[in-house]
């Protein structure tokens, strides 16, 4: 055994009876268990520091006092390496050691970058959180945007009206994180649940509005830009995708027609996503990030904008929720086009198809009938009719035939004969992906360039709406995933660039 130094860790070293031989036995996993410390370095701030243990084997996370107990040095203050000792029992047994690190603090150096971020605009309250990160990852770069908001004021245009954040049933929240005014309640003071999420309180907009509450090397990546990607790779997209259908899988789903299908023999859907990136500019871990927020959080495509199931738009996807402003019809809707008779014009509805022409004519559709494309069947479209009834409701019509001449094509496919830039109906997973890509690109990719921005709109154009999602969390949670991503492929210590909100009198 070579004990510790304040620049050497211990090591356990073994001799070979043979060749008498050395060789270092580092981290030895005890029967195959992985062991994850939440931090393996701390910076030096004269307290004593100490990180988390995470035990696991093949198939489940043990749990301390059950099936270990962990003995930490008496003091972790100091610079130097420090030693975690690991007790099995509970039907294991066996002793490990697992080691972390005090850095020591340069207080010239750090000082001086402390200065440098005063100089670059963060106020006092950002400085010691960045000069820590920045000590652990030199290579990592903050920029202060600049809102030029009062804090409070941002506060209130994000919850106007106060129904505008939302808290998803069943996140594990404090109840005064909900909010209780007259509008968001029912009649007897109960809060009220729409679309599976509840009105966010004051306290809790202010929490994730917040920059200073997300400034650890974790959920900072929500203020990194969505752009770009350099480095980012297919490894890293299954990282993100992990624990959900779409990890390493190729991509089957339901057509318009209800039949199972297997878009390709050999692309999987991180091969989908790192082809999306290449053709919208957005980074290819955003895109796993964003896609996996919206519909991709289970094992199974449940989701609305996901499964291909959901009436009366059978076969249409839209894994970014894309339009999705009071429920996954409602993005359906948009993903499917808007398909409709002509302005002001008639359509005559066939019940059938036969030798190249529709048959059976049933009746005769006015310039408001809203349909769904299924098919191409020569000068026609094969249509599912709806109704519209309501935020997030739609009625489920009859299914014949119309002539594509009669239907309005304006955000259809131009290999359709529309003029939609965005190639829509999206009939597969793949359009949804690639086109979805470049729509969010578009339409966010100029001001809204981070997680954050989407989430909070404080820049200059269209202040406090243009937002993408409801849920509260949903840019801390995004940032997160991004960051297992670099973790989990050594990219953490690569440069990358936060654009981090700061408002006046915070």
């Amino acid at each position: 055994m070579v004990r510790p130094s304040d620049s050497t860790p211990e090591k356990r070293i073994f001799t070979c009876k043979k060749c008498l031989t050395y060789a270092e036995n580092i981290n030895a996993d005890i029967y195959g268990f992985t062991y994850t410390l939440s931090d393996k370095e701390f910076v030096y701030n004269g307290s004593t520091q100490k990180p988390s243990v995470t035990i696991k084997n093949s198939s489940n996370t043990l749990k301390e006092g059950t099936h270990y107990t962990l003995t930490y040095q008496n003091s972790s203050a100091k610079p130097g390496y420090y030693k975690i000792r690991v007790d099995f029992k509970g039907g294991y047994s066996g002793t490990n050691y697992l080691y972390y690190r005090i850095l020591p603090y340069n207080k010239p150096d750090t000082e001086s970058y402390r200065q440098s971020l005063r100089d670059l605009g963060f106020p006092e309250s950002y400085v010691s959180s960045l000069a820590a990160l920045h000590f652990k990852y030199p290579e990592w770069e903050f920029k202060p945007y600049k809102t030029n908001l009062d804090w409070q004021t941002a506060v209130n245009g994000e919850r106007t009206p106060h129904s505008k954040q939302r808290i998803m049933k069943g996140e594990n929240v404090s109840d005064d994180f909900y909010c209780y005014c007259s509008a968001c309640t029912d009649k007897n003071g109960n809060k009220i649940l729409s679309d599976s999420s509840y009105a966010a309180s004051e306290k809790a907009v202010k929490y994730y509005m917040d920059p200073r509450n997300w400034l650890d090397e974790k959920h900072i990546f929500q203020f990194e830009t969505t752009n770009g990607g350099e480095g980012q790779t297919k490894q890293g997209v299954e990282a993100i995708l992990k624990g959900t259908w779409m990890y390493d899988s190729l991509m089957y789903y339901k057509s318009t027609e209800g039949k199972d299908v297997l878009h390709s023999q050999t692309m999987k859907y991180s091969d989908v996503i790192m082809t999306a990136a290449s053709v919208s500019g957005l980074s290819p871990y955003y895109i796993a990030s964003k896609i996996k927020q919206e519909v991709g959080a289970s094992t199974a495509s449940y989701a609305g904008g996901s499964n291909g199931t959901t009436a009366p738009f059978q076969g249409i996807y839209n894994y970014f929720n894309i339009g999705a402003y009071n429920g996954a019809r409602d993005g359906l809707a948009w993903a499917a086009g808007f398909l409709k008779v002509n302005d002001g014009g008639t359509a005559k509805f066939y019940k059938g198809y036969s030798n190249g022409a529709p048959t059976n004519y049933s009746k005769t559709l006015n310039s408001s009938q809203r349909m769904v494309y299924i098919g191409t069947y020569g000068d026609c479209f094969k249509v599912r009719l709806y109704t519209e009834e309501g935020p997030n409701k739609y009625g489920t019509g009859e299914v014949g035939y119309v002539y594509k001449s009669d239907i309005r094509k304006k955000y259809i496919d131009p290999n359709m004969g529309g003029e939609d830039q965005y190639y829509r109906p999206w009939i597969n997973p793949y359009r949804a992906i690639v086109h979805g890509s470049r729509y969010v690109y578009n339409n966010f990719g100029v001001y809204q360039y981070t997680g954050y921005l989407q989430k909070f709109n404080v820049t200059p154009n269209q202040t406090h709406s243009h937002e993408y999602m409801v849920n509260i969390s949903s840019a801390q949670a995004e940032g997160a995933k991004i960051y297992t991503a670099y973790s989990n492929t050594g990219l953490l210590n690569q440069k990358h660039i936060f654009y981090i909100p700061v408002y006046k009198n915070m």
